[in-house]
């Protein structure tokens, strides 16, 4: 495996793999990204049978983005740790999609997770009348930077979620997208949020294990509603197919699927 050390190399790196016909990609790096990953180390990338394959090293796994031939059946990879490929969609799989799908599995990776985007526009979402009287939901603060951390990283699987770091968690609590719910001195719920151009996302919603069946779910999605309802006009995020109570919890707020969707494949 091969350390990717300035954008100009990947840049190289990326032209021979055009150059040998490698058309079948899911490479979708902005520069910026590009610029911080190779002077953070964490780029690599390994040439395979008909392919190309670059690794973003997440320390306890790689994501994996490729550059594959058209014509040439690639042979199985073989790594240090697990990898995960986002396979994103729109609609139903189409018949180059479903090609690209087979040359993935014939590199080793199987079918993980199946998840949709659900989305509702704002003037749309339903307001729930919620009966919770021993829980408020408030602006996280700096000192519930761990807790949230812990609650988060406890109940997502990394290779599905783009997790924070404890760092980035700091900035993003700083600039207001974390909601918080407490009892006490636990943190019971967390609701991380962003805004990308007219959209507010729902990152990661959880609730820990011990509070759950109290409606605490609800409360949290209900107020980041509400916090952004003023000045964002569409709401969406991910979901699981199969997480039906999540589903529901959603689709009672309002919310349907859109025709975007994304799997996962792991090595």
């Amino acid at each position: 495996m091969n350390k990717i050390k300035s954008p100009e190399q990947y840049k190289e790196i990326i032209g021979t793999a055009k150059a040998n016909g490698y058309k079948l990609t899911n490479c979708f790096f902005m520069p910026a990204a590009i610029r911080q990953k190779t002077a953070d180390g964490t780029l690599f990338y390994e040439n395979t049978d008909g392919g190309l394959l670059l690794l973003d090293d997440i320390v306890d796994f790689y994501r994996c983005y490729y550059y594959l031939s058209e014509s040439v059946e690639p042979k199985p990879v073989h790594l240090d740790k697990q990898a995960v490929i986002e396979f994103p969609f729109t609609g139903e799989l189409n018949e180059k999609q479903l090609a690209q799908i087979e040359k993935i599995e014939a590199m080793g990776f199987h079918l993980g997770r199946e998840s949709g985007m659900m989305t509702c526009q704002g003037d749309k979402i339903i307001k729930r009348t919620i009966q919770q009287s021993d829980f408020t939901v408030e602006t996280a603060s700096e000192n519930d930077a761990q807790k949230v951390f812990d609650l988060i990283t406890g109940t997502f699987n990394p290779l599905y979620s783009f997790l924070p770091k404890l760092s980035e968690l700091h900035d993003i609590i700083a600039e207001g997208r974390v909601l918080a719910i407490h009892c006490g001195s636990d943190l019971a719920a967390a609701l991380i949020s962003s805004v990308e151009k007219k959209s507010a996302i729902i990152n990661q919603v959880a609730v820990d294990p011990v509070y759950r069946g109290k409606g605490l779910g609800k409360l949290i999605v209900q107020a980041y509603h509400d916090k952004y309802m003023a000045e964002i006009p569409t709401f969406q995020h991910w979901v699981d197919l199969n997480n039906t109570p999540a589903v529901n919890m959603y689709k009672s707020f309002g919310y349907e699927f859109s025709l975007r969707n994304a799997n996962e494949y792991i090595l």
